[in-house]
């Protein structure tokens, strides 16, 4: 029989859930969507920190059969917790994120046409609504400042009344108190879907420019990073003996997984990169950064085994990967990179409602083609096709 140990290491995407969760889900989902193999899944173990659970895998036609141990590189902590935030702060968390997408190379994207239009698309409407509902939030504020139960004092409110801008100011806050597109908004708040779409928005942001997120001034990137990098140490540490190494990241954790994998080195030929809904076609337009360590995979002396990317064609929050673009010097030129890495994987999925946005980027987790390619031999993955043997 032929058998092979193979370590799956799993980075999740944009999520405040609680450790090992996405990762169990992961291994229900190798369970139920594996048509064709008979699986057996052990109790979680933890060696040296971390915790393991072993999924046996055996094919009902033949007598390949693979042991896979699933691990999660855990970052879901390093997500912050807006929650508590006042509405003021809101606003203007908001209107800061909307200068940075709106200013910087996104929009220079679109005008090339480099973009996904279900991309687009959705993002003009997500900006726009967003603009809306911080109108509405800071419409709010002005009006409980210049009302009489608000506890600002008489005196402040009657130097607001006294001035023709100031009373103008408070004329257009209360002229939206009575639409109800912006009822109709605020009642999408409560239900979470603008918020949900500014945080990770704002997640995005804070990671693209390594932003500190607590007291200590480390960088939210170089800790995410150094998370997956842990992993990766561990499963290719001694004793361990794998026979391949996984990395499989879904959503954000794509990027996550290839700054890790961009720094990585000699075990790369026995590992395996596979992205389900990554947004790195769109995030090196925003950033130059990514387009950097995309090209680093490319570049590398010892490469990596293959890299499979599964992008449903109806997710708004996913873009295909993108061949990078060659640097000359800081300067971003025109000339692509020979192509390294198979096409992007587009299985179909049913057509969704725009607000079902973030029930279509989880379906990764019920994709029958992706499971399947977590426990097929390897030879079995997608590989770029050449001519040329030493391509």
């Amino acid at each position: 029989m032929t058998k092979i140990k193979r370590a799956i290491v799993f980075v999740p995407g944009f999520e405040r859930r609680e450790q090992l969760a996405v990762r169990d889900h992961l291994v229900s989902s190798i369970v139920h969507y594996t048509d064709g193999y008979k699986t057996s899944v052990s109790d979680g173990v933890t060696e040296n920190g971390a915790n393991r659970v072993t999924v046996e895998v055996q094919d009902r036609q033949s007598d390949y059969a693979a042991t896979l141990d699933v691990y999660e590189a855990y970052w879901g902590d390093l997500v912050p917790d807006w929650s508590q935030e006042s509405p003021w702060q809101r606003f203007k968390r908001g209107l800061l994120l909307i200068w940075y997408w709106a200013g910087g190379g996104l929009v220079k994207s679109i005008g090339r046409g480099e973009m996904p239009t279900r991309t687009v698309v959705a993002m003009i409407i997500a900006a726009l609504m967003l603009l809306l509902w911080y109108t509405s939030v800071i419409s709010v504020l002005i009006q409980a400042i210049g009302s009489t139960e608000s506890g600002v004092p008489t005196v402040l409110q009657d130097v607001l009344n006294d001035y023709a801008w100031t009373r103008a100011i408070l004329d257009w806050a209360g002229s939206f108190s009575d639409l109800p597109l912006i009822l109709f908004l605020i009642g999408l708040i409560g239900l979470g879907k603008l918020e949900g779409m500014a945080n990770i928005s704002s997640f995005v942001k804070a990671y693209l420019r390594d932003d500190p997120t607590s007291d200590d001034d480390v960088g939210l990137r170089a800790k995410a990073r150094l998370r997956v990098l842990n992993m990766l140490d561990h499963v290719n540490g001694e004793g361990q003996n794998y026979d391949e190494v996984h990395v499989v990241a879904h959503s954000l954790g794509g990027a996550i997984a290839v700054d890790a994998l961009a720094e990585y080195g000699s075990t790369l030929p026995k590992t395996v990169l596979h992205t389900w809904g990554s947004a790195m076609g769109l995030l090196v337009q925003q950033e130059a950064l990514v387009e950097l360590e995309i090209a680093k995979l490319y570049d590398a002396q010892t490469p990596l085994n293959t890299w499979v990317d599964v992008v449903f064609a109806k997710d708004v929050m996913a873009s295909p990967r993108p061949v990078p673009r060659k640097y000359d010097g800081p300067k971003r030129t025109k000339a692509l990179y020979d192509a390294k890495f198979p096409d992007t994987i587009v299985p179909p999925m049913p057509k969704r409602s725009a607000f079902a946005y973030q029930q279509m980027h989880m379906a990764y987790f019920r994709c029958e083609k992706a499971m399947m390619m977590l426990v097929e031999p390897l030879e079995q993955l997608p590989h770029l096709t050449s001519p040329d043997p030493n391509h």
